[in-house]
């Protein structure tokens, strides 16, 4: 099973619910997607490092339902990501 979630408190908050939920149901193999971690390409942009620390403080407060589950992070993209 893949949890999708943002590195945004309230998304990593949900994931968690809901793998504790199926790990109660019995389903122990998931893996846990990342979506959306912005990385800054310029280190001297204020704004730019603001929103990559952010998404870095709340990946390093996951809740530790999370901590033991596989995963991959998946880098923000500029524009919508469609198809394969």
């Amino acid at each position: 099973m893949v949890i999708v979630a943002r590195p945004e408190r309230g998304a990593l908050v949900e994931a968690a619910r809901t793998t504790g939920e199926l790990r109660a149901q019995g389903m122990r193999n998931q893996y846990l997607a990342i979506n959306g971690v912005f990385r800054a390409t310029d280190s001297a942009d204020p704004l730019a490092a603001a929103f990559e620390r952010r998404a870095a403080s709340m990946l390093a407060a996951m809740p530790k339902e999370l901590a033991d589950i596989p995963r991959v992070e998946i880098a923000l993209r500029p524009h919508n990501i469609v198809g394969l």
